[in-house]
Formats: structure tokens, C-alpha cells, sequence
């Protein structure tokens, strides 16, 4: 972690309290409690990842700069963890998948605080404002080169089937014929990926994100500290970071440091 002159100066810089980014970053919490909760309840495994795991172990909680949380479970979990956060999760918080959300865009699920909104000014100058999440990745055996041959094909036909991507009656029409044969490709290849990739993870298919992690160095799970709480975490956070980031114990330059433009968060109505 780092010192703690320095975690306070960042602090200070980027997320004081009282901040529109701090509340945020509290919201986000209080969803991953609530998914934590049901997900111990019901022994289902998952962890933090990402960004969020970076986080904990270099700032022990949030970057300060950082407005998302991200964890894990795998694939093969899905149906049993759609269920339980379906019936397990109290009200203002809510799974959007595209079983459940029409319209909605991915192909990993997210759990949604209904309640709130976060009122922000776009690249563009416009202010627009979204609800908060946070992202729950599914996590399957495979080798990203063999991925990235189909996934974009797969993704586009995935998003024009359920008309998520209206580029043009044609492109629609031809995404949806083409669907159910590129969808079984992604059914055998995730297969193939069991069998010839059974030590290593990536997320699943037509999510876009292709680094690869190993099993050894996530499981026995451990658990970690973020943000005053203990959530599972990889058993070898060390190995699992560098094997995303390099030396992610350094900083990045400011340039790098992407913060968003908040204006306040409003309450929503039908809370």
C-alpha cells in the first residue's frame, strides 16, 4: 500500500469527503455489500477484480480517481447467481442482464442501485446522468487469441438479434440469420477452452476484454480489505495484478488518471 502521506494527498485531490466522486464511490460500495451478502448466503464464488483489486491493494479501497467497481464469478455459476440476486437482493438494488432488461447492452450482468443517479457532463459538453452499477463479470476457460477470431463477429450478431445495434435493416436481418451458427461456434469453442485451457480464465465471449488470468493464482480465495470491509479476493493478488497492469504499484502520470466530470447525484423518484 502506499504511504500514507501520499494516500491522503491523493485523497484530498481527487475524492475528499463530502465529494460528489466520494459519494459515489460509497454508493458503489453499498452495492457490493448487498452482493456480497447474498452471494455468502448462498456459497456463491466470486471476487473482486480489476481496477477494484488494484485498488484495495495499492490504496486499500478505491483509486481515488476511480468511479467503478468490477468482480468476477464464473460462467458456470451464472443461472444460479442471476437467481439468487434476483430473489436475495432487497429493493433499490436490481440484476439487468438481457434475460431480464430489454434493451440492455452486454453480455455480463450488472447490479443496478435504482435510487440514485449520477448527473455528469459528457466529452461532448452535454450533461447527461445514469444510474449506478456495478459490473459482474462472467469468467470462462479459453485462449484469447483463438477469442478474438470470433468475438467481434459474435458481438455484432449478438447485439443485432436483440436489436441493441439498429445500424440498418440489412445488417439486422443478416445479424440475426447468422446468430444461431456463430452462437454455436462460441458453444463449442468454450468447450474446446475446458478442455485444452482448464488453468487458465478470461472473461466470456462478446465482452471485449481479452488479459488473461490463471487459476493457481486466484483460488483457495483469500480475503481482503476495501474500504473498511473484507471481500473474497485471488489467492495471489501480487501475481494477478502484474499479470493485468506490470508494476501497477506505481502511479500513473496525471494524464492517465481519467476522472469524470460529476455534478451532483440526485435521489430518483420511484425510490
Amino acid at each position: 500500500m502506499l504511504e500514507m502521506s501520499l494516500q491522503e494527498e491523493l485523497r484530498e485531490r481527487y475524492n475528499p469527503d463530502g465529494s460528489v466522486t466520494r459519494s459515489v464511490q460509497m454508493h458503489l460500495l453499498d452495492i457490493l455489500i448487498q452482493v456480497d451478502s447474498v452471494c455468502r448466503a448462498n456459497g456463491i464464488v466470486y471476487w473482486i477484480d480489476s481496477g477494484t483489486l488494484l485498488g484495495a491493494v495499492r490504496h486499500g479501497g478505491f483509486i481515488p480517481w476511480d468511479d467503478d467497481l468490477d468482480i468476477c464469478i464464473l460462467r458456470k455459476d451464472y443461472r444460479r447467481f442471476r437467481r439468487c440476486m434476483r430473489n436475495g437482493l432487497p429493493y433499490p438494488y436490481i440484476l439487468y442482464d438481457i434475460s431480464t432488461m430489454k434493451g440492455y447492452g452486454h453480455r455480463w450482468p450488472r447490479i443496478v442501485d435504482e435510487s440514485v443517479s449520477i448527473i455528469r457532463r459528457k466529452p461532448d459538453g452535454s450533461i447527461g446522468d445514469e444510474k449506478l452499477w456495478i459490473d459482474a463479470f462472467l469468467m470462462c476457460n479459453g485462449s484469447p487469441g483463438w477469442v478474438k477470431r470470433i468475438d467481434t463477429l459474435y458481438g455484432r450478431c449478438f447485439r443485432r438479434r436483440h436489436r441493441i445495434l439498429n445500424d440498418g435493416w440489412l445488417k439486422v436481418l443478416v445479424g440475426t440469420c447468422v446468430y444461431p451458427f456463430i452462437s454455436a461456434v462460441v458453444s463449442i469453442s468454450r468447450f474446446a477452452g475446458r478442455v485444452l485451457s482448464p488453468k487458465t480464465l478470461m472473461h466470456d465471449y462478446a465482452s471485449g476484454y481479452y488479459s488473461v488470468r490463471k487459476k493457481y493464482e486466484i483460488f483457495p480465495l483469500s480475503e481482503m480489505e476495501f474500504e473498511g470491509k473484507r471481500f473474497p479476493a485471488p489467492a495471489d493478488a501480487d501475481a494477478y495484478l502484474r499479470r493485468i497492469y506490470g508494476d501497477y504499484m506505481a502511479l500513473p502520470d496525471e494524464s492517465g488518471r481519467e476522472t469524470h466530470d460529476f455534478l451532483e447525484i440526485k435521489k430518483n423518484d420511484n425510490e
